[in-house]
């Protein structure tokens, strides 16, 4: 994690420390080290991606990208598949920010999403025909869904339930600050990239795509993919077949991206240490 803040902001070095209560999660007491292998790996190859397309692909970046996400596969097919989706989220809000900066329109977007999908593909192949493999002919989908009713699921995102162990009771009383305390952040990185982000051009209009073209850039892929994980919280059942504790396991994702994307912002000077 601490790598990926040093690729966008490394002077942001100590926000790293904000991941840290999350290490500390419902998992450990359950024996979820495939899970949780897969999130380290996931962060793996997300920082490849990020560090190889800056400095430049070569045979053996792209052979430890290989296997990178060959292991990501192997230590959890359901880390494999978000995974998937972050990299689509990354590609496109790459492609937006080089066809906004060059004024090149669609076009410029689809030239940018094929060219880097021309990078991935090749990595990817392999894990997404085993995965299709095992969803046909291996995957028993046979059971009842069970879903956490909405209430209690914003319940467990106020006290951050998937990093709480055992004693609910006395845990949830510094989870619930630790909550707002991201809260307090995410409101002070929005108003500091509001405030900085430069209005230019000659009409309103001109300043208006201005503005808009500066608002997103390539660090928001992590509370885009943190909104997502949040998404299917709501949406997926908590079990259903051989896959349990499906709310936890994205309540715990979406916390981690969602400190990850605090991290790497820009906050005021009476912030930094």
């Amino acid at each position: 994690i601490r790598n990926i803040i040093n690729h966008f902001t490394p002077e942001n070095k100590w926000l790293s420390y904000l991941v840290f209560p999350l290490l500390h999660s419902n998992f450990l007491f359950h024996g979820f080290y495939n899970f949780l292998g897969g999130i380290v790996l996931i962060l793996i190859c997300l920082l490849l991606w990020l560090k190889y397309e800056k400095g430049g692909w070569t045979l053996k970046r792209r052979i430890a990208f290989y296997f990178a996400t060959l292991s990501l596969y192997f230590a959890h097919i359901f880390m494999f598949q978000l995974f998937l989706m972050l990299m689509a989220l990354t590609i496109a809000t790459n492609a937006i920010q080089e066809a906004a900066l060059e004024n090149g329109g669609f076009k410029k977007f689809i030239y940018v999403v094929f060219k880097k999908l021309y990078l991935l593909l090749p990595a990817i192949i392999i894990p997404i025909g085993l995965g299709i493999y095992f969803i046909l002919f291996r995957y028993n989908s046979e059971g009842a869904l069970v879903f956490v009713p909405h209430e209690e699921l914003n319940t467990w995102i106020k006290i951050i339930r998937p990093i709480i162990g055992m004693a609910i009771e006395k845990e949830e009383i510094y989870t619930t600050k630790i909550f707002y305390c991201l809260f307090a952040l995410s409101c002070i990185a929005i108003y500091t990239r509001i405030n900085n982000t430069p209005f230019t051009g000659n009409t309103l209009s001109k300043k208006i795509t201005s503005f808009l073209k500066s608002l997103i850039t390539v660090k928001d892929i992590f509370i885009l993919f943190a909104l997502v994980l949040l998404y299917l919280y709501y949406i997926l059942p908590d079990w259903q077949g051989v896959a349990g504790y499906m709310s936890l396991r994205l309540g715990l994702l979406f916390f981690i991206f969602w400190s990850l994307w605090l991290a790497v912002q820009v906050f005021p000077k009476w912030l930094s240490i």
